[in-house]
């Protein structure tokens, strides 16, 4: 029975469990598909689980705890996962085992029903591991928690199984787990419906044998308003307009400081300015009323001048996002406005306004840190034109010294200058640099210019500045530099010019980046489609710029941008249902770089809530309006996109969606101005026969298409394509596809996505690609789980291991691009994952990109072999419609083109492998070492070896099964080229890139042979090392040690080792063991590095000059970090560990954590773990010996562990052990063992799936540990030697006792500790003394210690001492009531004051002071972003009426809902103490505490 609509909405809406059992009867549709070809199930479907089938359960070992069997949809069965009891974060998990190939790319499908409404997600494991990002990233959650994204149909959601985890197995356990969308709150509701589940080894997975629903579109719309009542909601939108032009005038006039708005989006001076100038309803008519209007604007321009004069921080922090480009900036945009009314000798003329600019302008201000005189710069009279001047070039320097790098970011801050700097202009100032410059500031913010990034300044003496800023600290968390505090937002900066005179940028993304493509998308690392709307200010910025002499071409590229880019979200449009099973149109966002969701929000060419499609229509209008100026052959592609503009107006409006939702139309009012006429002109517009390219036209009836004069044969089949971004967008008779192949680029890592919609299902896919491409450098993925880009917020439940951890994701390099260097993750941009060309298959669709072009440096057309599977002469290419030659089984692609070819078939049969993406060499010993990373579908590797990079290259290894290579043959002084290539029993893969290697002289000519080099990094003096059997020396060298940095600040980036390196290359598992005789340096260890250069990854741990073990790594992480650590470099100082008492040290490399363990010994037998840290680096590297003097390394081993070797150790705190065990990527459970002697075992843990296990109370002997794994697919694995824990002696424990802080513990407790240690050591020096009864004495010891926080009280807060600087937000309440939420003991209560600068005081009045030792406070709770209000909040202190302050602390590192708690660094007391928050965090605080310590008595 076909499925209606309504039928849908009321059997989904029984309930929000998945499967929730309804009355409908479902029939099953036809096997066979016409849309993917009669191939059914076959093709490379290697295995399927059917949920609820207990035969298919049983034969893949389902086990599915709190899971049960529910009635599904189309008569197929469903598992839901149930609440835990109690609840947790997450519900029952579905565990089974599927088929893989050990070889190919492997793929994991599950099938849901689209009807489903759950905001639960799906994360999935492999053998343990989790598969990609909860939140963000190449690899998405399997559901990222889906609201009946697709009503009466099923979706199949598909992700990559990482190819590590699959290689050379044909099994792989996986784990389908239910969480709560944020990872925090309780799963307390059923989960959506399992289905099945696939693994396949192509993107496409054939589904036309499985029972779906008899789906039939229905062709409902909302209901429609009459065209009177349309009109008047035109007429009532203008009628406000009108009413708020004159409630503003008389805000003005109400008082002599009266001024409008200039916070954004509240912009009350932009639309008094923009209706003044431009809006024929503007009841301003007369040249009288016009002047009157104009002297308003320069009362507003006036007084806000004066606030900037008495705090000139309002420039970064004035009202909401006042941050970005500045908060003055407005007044700028104001003035360039009105100009030509200023102009017009009617209303106002030139002369009048020079003369009334040269009058004295008195603010009454003073000098201060954020403060300035009223006085010129000179010191001199000022005038209103130097008054505003100041502000408006203050606000220029701002804006263009503190950019981002993503379209709406650079067009808000960006804009700024352009404001300020037009500003500028029309005041007459010196400061003004220009018309050129404008416009190329225009340019680049608003697209169509590359952008290069910040401007450099310097300060007034030509000084460098440090004006670094954090991308991530923005609005409410801004941060400053002092440089911006103390020269930049007063004006005194200045540009740093090169030596050509030009102003010297940052170029973060070199010179050639747009941040519009060509193609018309706005663009972050790719596609975007929710911040992609930030183009919709284009119009506005059009009708600005219109008529003002000297703007013309400006103009003109503003109104061409603004309709390609319009043209160019039409091909991201899709039809679908509203929450009403309505018809609708949807932004496609499956495939967005920053916020994906499904299905996408509601919008036709333009996002449904902006209600701004008129504005674009007002660009058609004003086309024909001036038909002449856009006549030619020039602007026909802008015509065109101009009536495209209307005929998808006109399509919002035949589907009802205009009208219904107009409050989103009525708050554009500031905006649109010119809305009456527009629609006025829309409404006797003939139909165009344009509809949004993947209309689906069953939605629509025959007169419903009849009206729109639609022909459906003119949107049958096509393909569009933006090389820039890499996405596509195809349509296919009822196949509807978006792809983006590089999404979310950090690095090349061999995938995109798809969303691909057909008449009765969808699928979500993330695709394997193939790229040919340059490189110089990769990142190597971190062991987050929650966001690729940033420190992890989300993560309850979060032990399971990242899967894609230690992944090499080479960066893709461009030579006329050059090396990209940006703020923050520098390996977050559009050029890292980028390559030259790019393959992939979905089914029958075959995509092939070649991104090459002149200004890249890389121009080039290459032959792309096509699937084995096709067959003909020809292959139809949907972007251009034609069919293409294919001479010898391949086609050619010219530069900066994208093909979409339609193969003959969607059989996949097995192919050659990929290109080799990462190949690495390491110069050892007279030799060189080629190591590479696992390419899918290689059986085997061929390497070579050139002389120049363009060959003739000779076969150096012709099946080499492994990652690593030793050529023996490489000569000194000799360039070679390297290039490794994948093999298969279908013939090789592509090359990969030729990777230049030298074999550079040892420092020591004489270590030839002995298996080591050593080198001299960066500026140490070199030395000689001499290699005699196990024994290392090296002597006469001198160097600094390792460099200092922080690789998330680009300024501190370059980080220079110096010191001396004896290594070799060491591949895959491995330890390095030495023990130190001598050091004589500030650095003398073991080292682990992945090149030898000087500025590179690396991991140290050894001595340093006081003979204090440090471990330490750089591991080039720049990800953002919430709690201002620093990612890279690591130091970890090991406190307690020192090289006289361990002089053996080990390091244990295991490759598939990537985790390398730093050990100790005082014999070389028993080894003790004293720390670990995550060190990506490639399969082979450099293992070796660093010193910066005279070192001795003796028993020096190198020894390399097995493949998958499982590793225990041992860490020992005091009495508590802890034992640890690694993670092979084949083991999915673990039995720990323990024995007292090596030979008698029993089990502690058996069949954990945790990674560590500690027990307390071991003070006397050893014990000993060893761990044995299951294996995915049967069998075990064991460690090779068990671990050992070593009590520690009395000696020890006596020496650590010694140290315990006495500050931490009351006088009198810690008096009596200290006795009983003097008589405990006393006693140990006795004939026969009792050893472990004094180590059992000295532990009892710590009994006796009392801690100081015994001693803490609360000093109570009563409701009459506080006050809030504002009332409540938005407007209730009172001063107090405000204030007492953050000391009513509610967490869930907050402050909220009105104000970017407030604050809360606390008068203790007669009863204080206030004294205070520790401050403890609890964030606001509601809202994650919220809770990042708390940091830089300030304590304060007064006894004065708050004349003077002290401040006591700053708030920082807080990120979650809870408890903080703050030591001052000396006690603190004060009658008056105010919570100060100077960083529109509006005092969001929930809870304040202030504690003080009692006496301590003797």
């Amino acid at each position: 029975m076909p499925i209606s609509r309504r039928t849908v909405l009321r059997t989904a809406a029984a309930g929000t469990s998945a499967v929730a059992a309804g009355t409908l009867l479902w029939t099953t549709a036809p096997t066979a598909d016409a849309a993917e070809g009669a191939g059914g199930a076959a093709g490379d479907r290697l295995d399927l689980l059917d949920f609820g089938d207990a035969d298919s359960e049983a034969a893949h070992g389902l086990a599915a705890a709190d899971t049960a069997v529910a009635d599904g949809r189309a008569g197929d069965r469903a598992r839901v996962a149930k609440p835990l009891d109690p609840p947790d974060i997450k519900g029952g998990e579905l565990r089974f085992t599927m088929k893989v190939d050990p070889v190919r790319q492997n793929y994991l499908t599950v099938k849901f029903w689209g009807g489903d409404t759950s905001p639960y997600k799906t994360i999935a494991y492999i053998n343990g591991e989790q598969i990609g990002y909860r939140r963000s990233g190449d690899y998405e959650a399997l559901n990222i928690g889906t609201v009946r994204p697709l009503p009466g149909r099923f979706f199949y959601a598909t992700v990559m199984l990482p190819l590590e985890h699959t290689h050379g197995r044909d099994q792989a356990e996986i784990t389908l787990r239910t969480y709560d969308s944020a990872f925090s709150a309780k799963v307390t509701a059923d989960s959506r419906g399992y289905y099945r589940a696939y693994t396949h080894t192509g993107a496409y997975l054939a589904v036309g044998d499985e029972p779906r629903p008899d789906y039939t579109p229905p062709t409902d719309t909302v209901a429609d308003l009459g065209e009177g009542e349309k009109q008047a909601l035109v007429d009532g939108y203008v009628a406000g307009q009108v009413k708020l032009f004159d409630s503003h005038s008389a805000k003005i006039d109400a008082s002599a400081d009266g001024r409008l708005s200039i916070v954004r989006y509240e912009d009350e001076l932009l639309f008094y300015s923009g209706a003044l100038a431009t809006a024929t309803w503007c009841p301003a008519k007369s040249a009288a009323e016009k002047k009157a209007a104009l002297l308003r604007i320069f009362k507003c321009v006036d007084n806000h001048t004066k606030d900037y004069y008495g705090n000139t921080k309002l420039l970064a922090r004035g009202g909401h996002q006042g941050d970005w480009g500045g908060y003055y900036g407005a007044l700028g945009q104001a003035l360039y406005i009105v100009e030509n009314l200023i102009d017009d000798n009617d209303v106002y003329g030139r002369d009048a306004f020079e003369t009334f600019l040269d009058e004295e302008f008195t603010t009454g201000t003073k000098e201060g840190e954020t403060s300035l005189k009223d006085v010129d710069f000179d010191g001199g009279r000022l005038t209103r034109r130097a008054a505003w001047g100041r502000v408006l070039k203050a606000n220029f320097d701002y804006a263009r010294s503190r950019l981002s790098y993503i379209y709406n970011q650079v067009m808000y801050c960006y804009e700024g200058a352009w404001e300020a700097h037009e500003g500028l202009r029309v005041i007459g100032s010196k400061f003004y640099e220009g018309r050129a410059r404008s416009h190329r500031i225009a340019g680049e913010l608003l697209g169509f210019e590359p952008f290069l990034g910040e401007e450099v300044l310097v300060g007034p003496d030509g000084q460098d500045l440090d004006l670094f800023h954090s991308l991530f600290y923005h609005d409410t968390t801004a941060r400053w530099t002092e440089d911006y505090i103390r020269y930049v937002i007063k004006g005194l900066a200045t540009s740093k010019l090169d030596k050509n005179g030009k102003v010297v940028r940052r170029l973060p993304l070199g010179r050639h980046y747009t941040t519009m493509t060509e193609s018309g998308h706005t663009r972050e690392n790719g596609y975007v489609a929710n911040y992609g709307e930030a183009t919709n200010y284009l119009p506005q910025w059009f009708h600005r710029t219109w008529g003002h002499q000297g703007d013309e071409e400006l103009n003109d590229r503003i109104l061409e941008a603004a309709l390609r880019n319009l043209h160019a979200r039409s091909y991201a449009r899709h039809t679908d249902l509203d929450n009403d099973l309505k018809r609708i149109m949807r932004m496609e966002m499956v495939i967005d770089e920053r916020n994906a969701n499904y299905p996408g929000f509601p919008g036709y060419v333009l996002r449904q809530s902006e209600g701004k499609i008129m504005l674009y229509v007002s660009l058609a209008r004003h086309i024909e309006d001036h038909a002449e100026r856009y006549a030619g052959s020039d602007w026909a592609a802008t015509r065109k996109h101009a009536r495209e503009a209307v005929g998808f107006a006109q399509q919002q409006l035949a589907d009802h969606q205009y009208f219904n939702t107009f409050s989103s139309v009525a708050g554009q009012n500031k905006y649109d101005l010119q809305l009456g006429e527009t629609y006025a002109y829309l409404k006797d517009q003939k139909p165009t026969g344009i509809v949004h390219p993947h209309t689906d036209f069953a939605c629509y009836s025959a007169a419903e298409l009849s009206a729109l004069a639609v022909r459906k044969s003119d949107y049958e089949r096509f393909a569009w394509v933006d090389v820039d971004c890499m996405f596509v967008s195809l349509r296919d008779g009822d196949t509807h596809l978006f792809g983006q192949l590089n999404e979310r680029q950090r690095g090349f890592a061999r995938n995109g996505r798809l969303h691909v919609r057909r008449a009765d299902h969808d699928q979500l896919v993330q695709l394997n690609t193939d790229a040919v491409f340059q490189y110089r450098d990769y990142w190597a993925r971190m062991d987050n789980v929650d966001v690729d880009f940033m420190e992890d917020q989300q993560t309850g439940d979060s032990t399971a291991p990242q899967a894609l951890a230690g992944e090499i994701a080479p960066i893709t390099y461009q030579p006329g691009v050059g090396t990209v260097h940006r703020e923050n993750f520098e390996a977050d941009h559009a050029y890292s994952g980028y390559p030259d060309l790019l393959t992939a298959r979905y089914g029958r669709y075959f995509f092939v990109f070649n991104t090459t072009r002149p200004v890249y440096g890389n121009e080039r057309t290459f032959t792309v072999d096509l699937p084995a599977e096709h067959t003909g002469s020809t292959v139809t290419d949907l972007v251009t419609g034609r069919e293409l030659p294919v001479v010898g089984g391949a086609v050619r692609i010219g530069p900066k083109s994208g093909l979409v070819l339609k193969l003959s078939s969607d059989e996949a049969a097995a192919a050659p492998p990929a290109h080799v993406d990462f190949v690495h060499t390491l110069p050892g010993d007279g030799a060189i070492a080629v190591t590479w990373q696992t390419t899918a579908g290689a059986t085997h590797y061929e390497v070579r070896r050139a002389t120049r990079a363009g060959g003739p290259y000779t076969l150096l290894a012709p099946k080499a099964t492994g990652r690593y290579h030793l050529d023996r043959t490489a000569r000194r002084g000799v360039t070679y080229y390297y290039t490794v290539t994948g093999v298969n029993g279908q013939g090789s893969g592509l090359p990969s890139h030729a990777v230049r290697a030298e074999l550079p002289a040892p420092a020591t000519p004489a270590l030839l042979r002995s298996g080591w080099r050593d080198d001299a990094l960066g500026g140490a003096h070199p030395g000689s090392t001499a290699v005699r059997g196990a024994t290392v020396r090296v002597l006469g060298a001198h160097g600094d040690g390792l460099g200092e940095g922080d690789d998330y600040d680009v300024l501190k980036r370059d980080i220079e080792d110096a010191l001396h390196y004896a290594s070799r290359p060491a591949a895959g598992s491995w330890t390095l063991t030495a023990r130190l005789e001598t050091a004589r340096g500030s650095l003398t260890g073991l080292m682990l590095r992945d090149k030898l250069t000087a500025n590179t990854r690396y991991l140290f741990f050894g001595a340093d000059r006081d003979g204090n073990l440090v471990l330490r790594n750089r591991t080039r992480d720049s990800r953002h970090d919430w709690q201002d650590d620093k990612r890279s470099p690591i130091v970890d100082k090991l406190d307690g560990q020192t090289l006289a008492a361990t002089p053996y040290l080990r390091l244990v490399r295991d490759f598939a954590t990537h985790r390398v363990q730093a050990q100790t010994s005082p014999d070389g037998e028993t080894w003790l773990t004293v720390g670990t840290l995550f060190t990506p680096l490639p399969y082979a590297a450099h293992a070796g010996l660093a010193a910066t003097g005279d070192a001795t390394f003796a028993r020096v081993a190198l020894e390399t562990l097995s493949a998958q070797a499982l590793l225990v150790s041992v860490e020992r705190d005091a009495s508590t052990v802890t034992v640890r065990w690694n993670k092979p990527d084949d083991a999915i459970a673990f039995t720990l063992a323990r024995s007292t002697d090596g030979e008698k075992w029993e089990n502690v843990v058996e069949n954990t799936r945790g990674y560590a296990h500690k027990e307390e109370g071991f003070r006397h002997g050893k014990r000993y540990y060893k761990v044995t794994a299951t294996l995915v697919g049967g069998g075990t694995r064991t460690t090779a030697e068990p671990a050992v824990a070593v009590a520690e002696s009395l000696a020890q424990l006596l020496a650590r006792a010694r140290k315990t802080p006495a500050a931490d513990w009351t006088k009198k407790s810690y008096a009596a500790f200290t006795a009983e240690l003097d008589r405990i050591e006393k006693a140990a020096k006795e004939a026969g003394a009792d050893q472990d009864a004094l180590i059992d004495d000295a532990y009892a010891a710590y009994e006796l210690l009392v801690s100081v926080d015994t001693l803490l009280r609360k000093f109570e807060v009563t409701q009459g001492m506080v006050q809030a600087s504002t009332i409540e937000w938005p407007g209730k309440g009172t001063k107090e009531s405000n204030g007492w939420k953050a000391f009513d003991g509610d967490p869930a209560t907050y402050t909220d004051t009105l104000a970017a600068e407030s604050w809360i005081d606390i008068d203790a009045g007669d009863k204080g002071p206030i004294t205070v030792d520790r401050i403890r406070v609890h964030p606001r709770t509601d809202a994650a972003d919220k809770i990042l209000r708390a940091n830089g909040t300030v304590f304060r202190g007064s006894d004065d009426g708050g004349q003077t302050w002290t401040d006591l602390h700053t708030l920082s590192g807080i990120s979650a809902a809870q408890w903080y708690e703050v030591k001052l660094p000396e006690r603190a007391s004060y009658r008056l103490i105010r919570v100060l928050d100077g960083h529109n965090g509006r005092c969001n605080l929930a809870e304040i505490e202030f504690w003080y310590l009692l006496p301590d008595a003797e």
